[in-house]
């Protein structure tokens, strides 16, 4: 099957590869991007940033962690969404600063909870992995 194309990023297929095959390769699309690809704008993610963010991923995201669905943002960034047992998750990565927004709207409630996360090191990393793993556990 081949590879849908939607503005100017190109859906994969799914494959039996891995979680971090496909994270990693989903970030190697992000990286062919350039300036102005929403609309003649949208700033491109920084090569140098995917690098750290695929480098930050393979070590800190567990394998068993749900899928995530990763997107640019407008501003240059990375954000990454999971939908799991009532809640929608997001966090926007500011690929420079090494930091993300969380986001997790309960779909049921309306409730809402945001953080601010360091994602320069483990503790950040740690501290996503949590957020993600105690709302798995509802369902």
């Amino acid at each position: 099957m081949a590879a849908r194309k939607t503005d100017n990023l190109e859906l994969a297929p799914p494959d039996n590869s891995t979680r971090t095959d496909r994270i990693k390769s989903r970030l190697k699309e992000l990286a062919q991007m350039k300036d102005g690809w929403l609309d003649n704008e949208g700033k491109a993610p920084s090569k140098e940033g995917l690098i750290w963010l695929e480098s930050a991923m393979a070590l800190y995201y567990p394998s068993d962690a749900p899928k995530p669905y990763i997107y640019p943002t407008e501003a240059g960034g990375i954000q990454i969404e999971w939908k799991e047992s009532g809640h929608y998750f997001s966090i926007e990565i500011d690929l420079e600063e090494k930091s993300g927004y969380w986001h997790d709207l309960n779909t049921v409630t309306d409730e809402d909870y945001e953080e601010v996360m360091d994602l320069s090191g483990a503790v950040g990393w740690s501290r996503l992995c949590l957020l993600l793993a105690e709302n798995d556990s509802d369902a």
